[in-house]
């Protein structure tokens, strides 16, 4: 197959194409770009969502970043997680070769699909992972929950 950009001829396949842009990914990431491009931190917490009869149950994982600098909030729908992972101070004669965690603020926000009772939501951290424990209600208002430390 031939590609004319620019008025010339210029063979490619598929595969050369599928090659570049995976090889242009692998740049990107590399570079440290963000976990979601369109996102504007740095990183964001991997969560999952269960759901059993009377409630919705959300872990985050978070390791490195102290309970205290996380906020939790539940308003008309979105349970919203921010905070700061705070980067280690540089060691005076330490030469960093390779970085791959992730520092800065963060936010992350899950649809819950559907009402639950604001006052009666609890979470807890254990081991780097929050769970957020919410009762179904067929009310739904706006609240800030406080993490309680299980460490």
């Amino acid at each position: 197959m031939t590609f004319r950009p620019f008025g010339k001829d210029v063979p490619f396949s598929l595969g050369e194409v599928q090659n570049e842009i995976n090889a242009m990914a692998r740049r990107l990431w590399e570079s440290g770009m963000r976990v979601n491009p369109f996102s504007e931190t740095d990183w964001e917490p991997h969560v999952d969502l269960y759901e059993d009869p009377g409630r919705f149950i959300l872990t985050a994982e978070v390791p490195g970043v102290e309970v205290g600098a996380i906020d939790v909030s539940y308003s008309d729908g979105v349970l919203t997680l921010r905070g700061d992972k705070v980067a280690p101070a540089p060691i005076e004669g330490r030469r960093r070769l390779m970085t791959e965690r992730r520092y800065g603020t963060f936010m992350r926000a899950v649809h819950i699909p559907g009402s639950i009772d604001a006052d009666r939501i609890t979470a807890t951290s254990r081991a780097g992972v929050i769970e957020i424990t919410m009762q179904k209600s067929p009310n739904a208002s706006a609240r800030t929950i406080k993490i309680e430390s299980n460490e």
